[in-house]
C-alpha cells in the first residue's frame, strides 16, 4: 500500500515501523504525565533528558545525544532546548523544540510562557534562533491536565504535547497579559504521540500540516521553514554510528547545531534501503 503525499511517500509508516514508534511515545508520554502529575516541582531539564533518552532506547528509528551547556541564557532565555529531526525518503524537517510545563494546577500559567530576561522575550529569542537555524519553532509543554486539544482520536492526559510557538505568541502574548491555564494551551497543542498514532492521517507530515497551519499554510513543502531536502552530512553520520563527537565532526558540527542547544533527537523514518545505502556510502 502506498499514499503519495508532496514529496513524501509513507508505504513504509503504515506497517511495524510505524506501530513501534507509536507505541514507543505513547508508553514515554504516559510515564512522563504520571511523574508530572506526582511531582509537579519536576524541572523541564528532567523531564525532557529522560524522555529523549527513553524513547531513543525503545526504538532503533531513534537517536539522541545529550550535550554540555556551553552558553548563556542569552541566546534563547531557555533552560532545555533541543534540535529535533524527522526524516523521510526525500528529506527532513528540522525542529527548535523549548521545553516547558503547563501543570494543572497552576492557575494562570501567563507568567512562566512570557518570561523574559534582560535579552528580550523568551519566545521571541525562540523564534528568532530558530528562524536563523532554518527550523520550525515549537514548545513542548508536560502537563498532568486532562483536556481536548488538536487530536482528532480524542488522545488525553497524553502528557507531553508540542504547540507552534507562533500560535502562542499570538493567542497568548501578542495583545497583552491575560489568565492561560493548562486546559488553554492544550488546546492548541498536539499530543506527542498523535504525530504516529493518529489514525485519520497517513503520515507524520500530514499530521504536522494538520496541527500547525501557521508554519505550514497552503505553501509548497519545499518553502516550508525547517524543510531540507537536503540532509546535513553530520546528521547521515549520527544516525550511523550513534553519537556526535566534537573531534569527529568539528568540521560540520559548529555551523549546524548551536551551542545553545541542549540535545538532538532524530527520528529516521526513511525506509531500511535508503538508510542501508546511505551508511554504506558513509563507510566508504
Amino acid at each position: 500500500m502506498e499514499k503519495s503525499l508532496g514529496l513524501f511517500s509513507f508505504r513504509y509508516l503504515i506497517g511495524g515501523q510505524m506501530n513501534n514508534v507509536c507505541q514507543v511515545f505513547k508508553d514515554s508520554a504516559a510515564y512522563v504525565q504520571k511523574w508530572h502529575e506526582k511531582q509537579p516541582a519536576v524541572k523541564e531539564e528532567s523531564l525532557t533528558d529522560w524522555l529523549l533518552y527513553d524513547i531513543s532506547q525503545k526504538s532503533s528509528l531513534i537517536t539522541y545525544q545529550a550535550y554540555t551547556r556551553h552558553q548563556e541564557a542569552k541566546y534563547t532565555g531557555a533552560d532545555w532546548e533541543w534540535e529535533w529531526w524527522f526524516l523521510t525518503n526525500s528529506g527532513g524537517l528540522k525542529l527548535r523544540v523549548q521545553a516547558k510545563k503547563a501543570h494543572s494546577g497552576k492557575s494562570n500559567l501567563y507568567s512562566g510562557i512570557a518570561h523574559s530576561n534582560k535579552y528580550g522575550l523568551q519566545n521571541e529569542m525562540l523564534r528568532n534562533a530558530a528562524a536563523a537555524n532554518s527550523a520550525m519553532a515549537l514548545y513542548a509543554f508536560f502537563s498532568d491536565a486532562a483536556a481536548p486539544n488538536l487530536c482528532q482520536s480524542g488522545l488525553l492526559k497524553q502528557g507531553v504535547y508540542l504547540a507552534s510557538a507562533n500560535r502562542v505568541f499570538n493567542k497568548f502574548l501578542a495583545s497583552g497579559p491575560k489568565p492561560v491555564s493548562a486546559g488553554d494551551v492544550l488546546a492548541i497543542s498536539m499530543p506527542l504521540p498523535c504525530f504516529a498514532c493518529c489514525a485519520q492521517l497517513t503520515s507524520p507530515i500530514d499530521v504536522f500540516k494538520e496541527m500547525f497551519p501557521d508554519e505550514f499554510g497552503d505553501k509548497d513543502l519545499s518553502d516550508v521553514v525547517g524543510f531540507h531536502k537536503q540532509l546535513p552530512a553530520f546528521i547521515e553520520q549520527f544516525v550511523a554510528v550513534g553519537d556526535i563527537d566534537q573531534s569527529r565532526y568539528s568540521d560540520q558540527r559548529p555551523e549546524q547545531i548551536e551551542e545553545a542547544v541542549e540535545g538532538l533527537l532524530v527520528v529516521d523514518l526513511r525506509e531500511q534501503t535508503t538508510r542501508r545505502r546511505i551508511n554504506i556510502s558513509n563507510r566508504s
